[in-house]
C-alpha cells in the first residue's frame, strides 16, 4: 500500500497597505474630522467678536450691549461687593434690570461691570446715591455740559468742608470730657459721665 505525502500549501501572504503620501493621508484624516462635526468646526473657527468701539468705558446710555456674559456673583467677585448689594442698586434704578436665562439666573455685560465701578467710585468720594443717579442722568441729557458736572463736585466739596467742621468740633468737645474724666473711682462719680448726663458736652 503506497503512503500519499500530503505536501502543505504555502499561505498567501497578507499584503499590507501601501503607504500614501504623507500629504495625502493628512488631507484625508482632516476631511473626515470636517465631515464628522461640520457644525462644530465652524463654530471652533469662527473669530472672536470684535470689541465695540468705547467698550472700555462706562456710558450709561447703553445697556445690555457689551460682550461677554457674566453671572451676578461673578460680577459681584469682580467690583468687589456681594450679591445684595448689587441687587440693592437695581432696586435703587442704580444698575438696569439685567436679562435672564431660561432658568432665572441674571445675565449682566462689560456695560454693566463698568456702571457698577462707576457706582462705587463715586460712592468712594462721598456721592450719595441719589447723587450718583444725578450724575448718570447728566451723561445722558444732551442739554448738559461739563460744568454741571464741575457744579456738582464744588457742591460735595462744601458738604464736605461742613462735615468736616462738625467733626472737629465733636472731636474738641470729646477731648474737653476726656481732661474731666480722673479715670479712678466710681462710674458714678465720673465727671465725664455727669457732663454727658446734664447735657453740659459742649
Amino acid at each position: 500500500m503506497t503512503t500519499r505525502t500530503r505536501t502543505a500549501r504555502p499561505r498567501p501572504l497578507r499584503r499590507s497597505p501601501r503607504p500614501g503620501p504623507r500629504g495625502r493621508q493628512v488631507t484625508t484624516l482632516r476631511t473626515r474630522t470636517a465631515r464628522k462635526g461640520d457644525g462644530n468646526a465652524e463654530r471652533r473657527s469662527a473669530a472672536p467678536p470684535q470689541a465695540r468701539p468705547g467698550s472700555g468705558t462706562f456710558d450709561p446710555s447703553r445697556t445690555g450691549t457689551g460682550r461677554g456674559v457674566v453671572k451676578i456673583g461673578e460680577l459681584a467677585n469682580r467690583v468687589g461687593v456681594n450679591i445684595q448689594t448689587i441687587r440693592y442698586y437695581e432696586r435703587r434704578g442704580l444698575l438696569p434690570e439685567p436679562e435672564r436665562t431660561g432658568s432665572g439666573y441674571r445675565e449682566y455685560d462689560e456695560h454693566d461691570v463698568h456702571r457698577m465701578e462707576f457706582i462705587l467710585r463715586a460712592k468712594a468720594l462721598g456721592f450719595m446715591l441719589s447723587e450718583i443717579r444725578e450724575l448718570m442722568d447728566l451723561r445722558v441729557d444732551p442739554t448738559r455740559t461739563a460744568d454741571d458736572v464741575r457744579a456738582r463736585a464744588l457742591e460735595k466739596i462744601a458738604d464736605t468742608d461742613a462735615k468736616i467742621r462738625d467733626l472737629q468740633r465733636i472731636r474738641a468737645g470729646l477731648e474737653r470730657l476726656v481732661g474731666l474724666c480722673e479715670a479712678h473711682g466710681p462710674v458714678e462719680e465720673c465727671a465725664l459721665m455727669h457732663t454727658i448726663a446734664v447735657g453740659d458736652a459742649g
